[in-house]
């Protein structure tokens, strides 16, 4: 355990200025005093800001380490990335990962083969880009691996052909999360993206009578614009592709929109049932919700264990969810997949009862 004048002392003891150190305590910090340690975080502030530079905005958004983070492990894990030659501002992007990994993973994501292929390229810096061909053939060689592991890596099983076909044909391919549409593509085809917001909007309407459809046209329009940008700069030259991603892609946003806050509303709740009808759960509680009886991956874990360290620190569901995103540095819609295959497995009720 460590006291808030404590954790004060430490802030200032690393150059934390008083507005930082506001920021900080104005959080929900109850699992960092219960569950941290005077030593081990004076260690990791050692590790993070004196010898790494890690930014104390990063700190600031990432108090989980310090409350349950290893300054050994932490220690280990660095060397790795500077060995490597990981820049701090690809470091900081993957904060969360690295430091939920422990040490064999790490060591994993530098070794040959294309397991964490894709915390690969985003740790060297080969994500959210337009490759070339050069530069994929660069990565398949580091990581001795073909051409066709390396979309089945990336891709889902469905979308291999298609982007190995399109790298082929193109030489290049835009790997990374949502990004706008290119400013010619819109003036080129305005109206097939009108259009397509309006299919969308009133198929969406049918199915959910939630909103009238021309503010539904309205969203749609703007998802399309701001998100859609890689699959229109993937998939140009076939319309019927971009036609049917775009729609999908504008589909569950909306959706999201309207749904997503109903499941996480029900996940924080059944946080407090098991709770209130489990006393002698509560020192569990301090290490993060008790998932050990939803049918969940390891990956579907953390995003539920962000979600509650954000509950935790007074956010909104809709705040807590973006979030998820930039903490794993993944593209939101992943997050609406993942959050809807969560949802699909685990009902409320199963789950309350145990049975999940």
């Amino acid at each position: 355990m460590i006291t808030q004048q404590q954790l004060i002392k430490l802030l200032t003891k690393y150059n934390f200025t008083e507005n930082q150190i506001n920021i900080i305590l104005n959080k929900k910090i109850k699992t960092l005093l219960e569950r941290g340690r005077y030593i081990n975080i004076d260690n990791i502030f050692e590790i993070l800001v004196i010898k790494n530079e890690i930014s104390k905005k990063t700190i600031e958004n990432c108090l989980y380490v310090l409350a349950r983070g290893k300054a050994g492990k932490i220690e280990k894990i660095f060397k790795v990335l500077n060995e490597n030659g990981i820049s701090i501002e690809n470091i900081k992007n993957n904060i969360w990962f690295l430091l939920q990994s422990n040490i064999n993973e790490v060591n994993e994501m530098f070794s040959e083969g294309r397991q964490f292929l894709k915390r690969y390229m985003q740790l060297k810096g080969f994500y959210d880009k337009i490759m070339s061909r050069e530069e994929v053939i660069q990565i398949c060689t580091e990581k001795g691996i073909s051409i066709d592991d390396f979309f089945r890596s990336i891709v889902k099983e469905d979308y291999i052909k298609l982007y190995t076909e399109t790298f082929k044909q193109k030489g290049r391919i835009y790997l990374g999360k949502s990004i706008p549409i290119e400013n010619r593509y819109i003036e080129s085809n305005s109206e097939f993206l009108i259009e397509l917001s309006k299919k969308v909007a009133k198929n969406f309407y049918y199915k959910y009578r939630i909103q009238d459809v021309s503010e539904l046209e309205s969203q749609a329009l703007e998802i399309i614009i701001t998100k859609c940008g890689d699959i229109t700069y993937n998939f140009e030259n076939n319309k019927e592709i971009v036609s049917r991603f775009i729609y999908s892609k504008v589909f569950k946003y909306l959706k999201s929109n309207f749904n997503k806050n109903e499941f996480l509303v029900d996940f924080a709740e059944r946080e407090k049932f098991y709770i209130s009808n489990n006393p002698d759960s509560e020192s569990k509680k301090k290490e993060g919700p008790d998932l050990s009886n939803w049918n969940i991956n390891g990956y579907q874990k953390d995003i539920l264990e962000i979600i509650s360290m954000c509950l935790e620190e007074g956010q909104s569901i809709s705040e807590a969810t973006e979030r998820v995103a930039n903490i794993l540095n993944v593209d939101m819609e992943e997050v609406l997949d993942e959050i809807e295959n969560i949802k699909l497995m685990n009902s409320k009720d199963m789950i309350r009862k145990g049975e999940r």
